[in-house]
């Protein structure tokens, strides 16, 4: 081969390591989608707040309009994000070449010119496989993408469970500390009439002044409430103006035991997946351990003087005598290792998260039942009919009263049964990795980049 063609395969050679890959946020965007019916949003520039379309903060929110405003602006998901950038680079790294050197020495006085053009050449047998390995760890990483983001809708849906729980809390304090104060004007006419003992009046004046201080206590947890939801929707004002939809319709059974869920969740976690796809890379990165004992550099050396002139190929290679790149190579049987036991963790907690959330969905279901079905009914008639007892005058004013605060403390009961019915779905659709109402393809490819 002489000078002219070597130079051409070099060229080739350089002009492939410099290929560029794709980005893997559509991919990560498109996954999303599939599972939440939620994308992501373009990429903007850091502090950058950008509202999806038909989404206004003007009008109180849906639960999953609050998401879809989460995934394009929330802070820390936005960091995370950032690692796809990172992932591509380091597939940009693994695929380029190292650049050739060349030393010349000058002619001076009967020394003759001379360069030799020096190319590592163990790249060319040592490249397909970095290649593979950042491949494998960036399809990780864009897994852990997905599942970053399905966590954050699963946060979301908490922050929004929580402060329609702190408002319908307020709400109830606020009439319980009604009834409270009026009970305890009553009793302090009785105990004037001579018709009440001490006893019993500071009982009913404590108990109204109990209920005033649950009240503020309750109207400060709302508005922690909808911080909270505020950090997570990216806002970087003062989230006091957010507010929520009224809570969806009566909830529906499951329809599926813990049993199927699993295998759902099994099939369809991406942090499972991201953990399979590290033990590939940590396999690949196994293999190339072995394989980088030694450097091989390909030569050209060329002298001439006058118009003599001689070229002539060399190679210069390391001799492995002290180390066979054994911390190489430990490193990443370790790291293999490491993410074979992590991958069967996540395995038993993948089961733990679906049976807990499970039985917590079903558990609030059948509160939620038996308070439509069995206790508000009878409480609501008492309620009514002692009502119409007083107007009638043949009960006290304190009967309806009473019934009343009884009927709001159980309705504490509803409310708090439906919170727990929100969260537990919210967490039993993250343990599977999708919405109930939603399943993945699985027959589409995970992220890959192609460099």
């Amino acid at each position: 081969m002489d000078l002219w063609a070597l130079l051409l395969v070099l060229a080739v050679l350089a002009f492939a390591g410099c290929a560029s890959p794709g980005s893997l946020r559509p991919a990560v965007s498109r996954q999303l989608q599939d599972r939440s019916g939620h994308s992501l949003g373009t990429a903007a520039a850091a502090g950058t707040w950008q509202l999806p379309p038909g989404v206004s903060l003007d009008r109180p929110l849906h639960d999953s309009e609050a998401v879809a405003i989460a995934l394009w602006n929330n802070a820390v998901f936005q960091q995370l994000l950032s690692e796809l950038g990172i992932t591509r680079a380091d597939i940009i790294a693994a695929g380029q070449l190292t650049n050739p050197s060349m030393l010349m020495l000058f002619p001076l006085g009967p020394k003759q010119f001379e360069f030799t053009a020096r190319f590592p050449s163990e790249v060319l047998w040592l490249r397909r496989q970095r290649v593979a390995t950042a491949e494998a760890q960036a399809r990780e990483v864009a897994e852990r993408m997905v599942q970053g983001g399905l966590d954050l809708v699963r946060d979301v849906r908490l922050a929004c469970a929580d402060l329609r729980m702190a408002e319908g809390a307020a709400r109830l304090s606020q009439e319980t500390a009604r009834v409270l104060k009026q009970l305890a004007a009553v009793a302090e006419s009785r105990l004037r009439a001579g018709d009440l003992g001490e006893l019993e009046a500071t009982t009913a004046r404590v108990a109204a002044l109990n209920a005033e201080q649950d009240w503020v206590r309750a109207r400060a947890n709302i508005e922690l409430a909808r911080g909270r939801l505020g950090t997570l929707l990216g806002l970087e004002r003062d989230a006091s103006g957010l507010r929520l939809a009224d809570p969806s319709p009566r909830p529906e059974p499951i329809g599926r035991s813990a049993g199927e869920l699993t295998l759902d969740a099994l099939a369809n976690r991406p942090d499972l997946r991201a953990t399979e796809l590290a033990i590939e890379a940590a396999g690949k990165r196994a293999g190339l351990a072995r394989k980088e004992i030694a450097t091989v550099t390909a030569d050209i050396d060329a002298n001439g003087i006058g118009s003599s002139f001689e070229i002539g190929p060399g190679v210069d290679f390391s001799i492995p005598v002290f180390h066979q790149n054994q911390g190489g190579k430990a490193i990443a049987d370790a790291q293999l290792e490491r993410s074979l036991r992590r991958y069967i963790t996540l395995r038993q907690q993948i089961r733990l998260e679906v049976l807990q959330a499970r039985v917590r969905a079903g558990q609030a279901l059948e509160v939620l039942r038996s308070w439509d079905d069995q206790v508000h009914p009878p409480l609501e008639e008492t309620v009514q009919m002692a009502r119409k007892g007083v107007e009638s005058g043949d009960l006290p004013p304190t009967q309806a009263l009473e019934a009343e605060r009884v009927l709001l403390a159980a309705t504490q009961n509803r409310l708090l049964a439906n919170a727990d019915w929100e969260r537990a779905r919210a967490e039993l659709e993250r343990a599977i990795a999708h919405r109930l109402d939603l399943v993945p393809d699985r027959t589409k490819p995970s992220p890959v980049v192609t460099p």
